[in-house]
């Protein structure tokens, strides 16, 4: 059995290496944290088990046209919030006092309790067996859909927390994971977690899981795909033993993690220019270090008593530029040996605002420049264009370039130029009787 659980437990840390890296300089960089929205709180007792979704305002911090921190009339972020509290085994100390809690937008945790002052708090006092709290933090960038929309690559993505993994008797912890992304071509990401399977394997984690070494991330995710590659869950808290701890032997040593402060040190799985257009954080506190002796009469309570709290310190992001390119419809008409390039529907997938029109016989080019630089998306004619090669036997590509991005172009064609027919052209006659 032994050999098993090293067994998984290698593959999945190689499964998670990271593909965290700097952002790139024709990306842009953007943090923001959790003080930024209007102000909220969430918790759950054992009265209370579930609150239910419960959602922050929609954040303008981006704007789209210009790919840098702004507004533009449209909502960027929003945070879905959740608290639950699973009481597996009732007992005679079920006495109310179990809490999970989060706070929002410099909102203060609900006393008594956790530290007033953090994002993410919980507490327990000689609670039943397999006691265990967490709050759902789901991070949404809502217009990531739309062109220079609000999202971040794999690559550039980090989640930073403090006190997450702190001094506790219980098990405090915090793990994450991308939960809705696509690739650099748009198609949905595969592979990744869900909530509603995690949320289906969180209520068993217990004792056993505990003393087995088993963290909770590797107990409730699925896949590796897309999850922090350092999660804020290490084992904490010291296990009682019952043949030599304080209080009848269930008493739990305190006990910090190693990555109770710190980043998520980017995602696993991932191409570094996937994109992340949801995240998902889980805040938890679980009695599971201890155990019950029963020594006190009581069936299956521990001597777990806590009440830590923890903080959300920011997301960073990666922001891509918008997609570049340019629809348009192209034809060259020609009259009496006089070629006219006419351009219309134009289109720009990105913030550009005009372009200008290169020609070539070839589809790579090289291209020659026609015409002027041309403003917005009006259609054009352009006039007495000379075309190289042969009219009527060759066929023309014509490159029409974005003008803020130099690199940003499309190229239309192959399209053909009807020939020359100067003898059709009625002469021009002057004097006469």
């Amino acid at each position: 059995m032994m050999k098993k659980i090293i067994l998984l437990f290698t593959l999945f840390f190689v499964a998670t290496m990271s593909v965290f890296a700097q952002c790139p300089p024709e990306n842009s960089t953007f943090s923001f944290d959790e003080d930024d929205f209007d102000p909220g709180t969430v918790s759950a007792t054992e009265a209370a088990p579930n609150s239910g979704d419960v959602m922050s305002n929609n954040l303008d911090v981006w704007n789209a046209s210009s790919n840098s921190s702004g507004t533009d009339g449209t909502g960027d972020i929003q945070l879905t919030y959740k608290a639950v509290v699973s009481y597996p085994n009732a007992c005679a100390n079920q006495d109310g006092d179990f809490l999970i809690e989060a706070s929002w937008g410099g909102a203060s945790l609900p006393l008594p309790g956790p530290s007033s002052g953090s994002d993410f708090g919980g507490a327990t006092d000689d609670d039943c067996l397999c006691a265990h709290g967490y709050v759902v933090m789901v991070v949404d960038f809502t217009d990531a859909g739309t062109p220079g929309g609000l999202k971040s690559t794999a690559a550039g993505f980090n989640f930073d927390w403090s006190s997450i993994n702190g001094s506790s008797e219980g098990y405090e912890y915090g793990f994450g994971f991308v939960s809705a992304g696509t690739d650099v071509n748009g198609a949905p990401l595969s592979g990744l977690n869900t909530l509603a399977a995690v949320e289906t394997q969180l209520p068993t984690y217990c004792n056993a899981q505990y003393v087995a070494g088993t963290t909770v991330s590797q107990h409730a995710l699925a896949s590796s795909t897309g999850v922090f590659t350092n999660q804020g869950d290490a084992l904490n808290a010291t296990i009682n033993d019952c043949n030599t701890s304080g209080e009848r032997g269930e008493d739990t040593g305190s006990g910090s993690g190693p990555n109770s402060g710190g980043d998520a040190g980017g995602v696993s799985g991932l191409n570094p220019d996937d994109m992340i257009t949801q995240v998902t954080f889980i805040y938890g506190l679980s009695n599971a270090p201890g155990s019950d002796c029963t020594f006190d009469g009581d069936t299956d309570d521990t001597a777990v008593n806590t009440n830590p709290s923890g903080s959300f310190s920011g997301i960073t992001l990666c922001v891509p530029p918008p997609p570049c390119g340019i629809s348009a419809d192209i034809v060259i008409t020609e009259d009496c040996g006089v070629y006219d390039v006419e351009i219309s529907n134009v289109a720009f997938e990105g913030a550009a605002d005009g372009y200008t029109v290169g020609v070539s016989t070839s589809e790579t080019g090289p291209f020659t420049t026609i015409g002027s630089t041309y403003t917005g998306t009006a259609n054009q004619e352009i006039m007495n264009v000379t075309l190289p090669g042969t009219p009527g036997v060759d066929s023309y590509y014509f490159e029409l370039i974005e003008d803020t991005e130099a690199n940003c172009s499309n190229v239309f064609g192959p399209i053909a130029a009807p020939k020359e027919n100067i003898p059709s052209c009625t002469p021009l006659i002057t004097g006469g009787e």
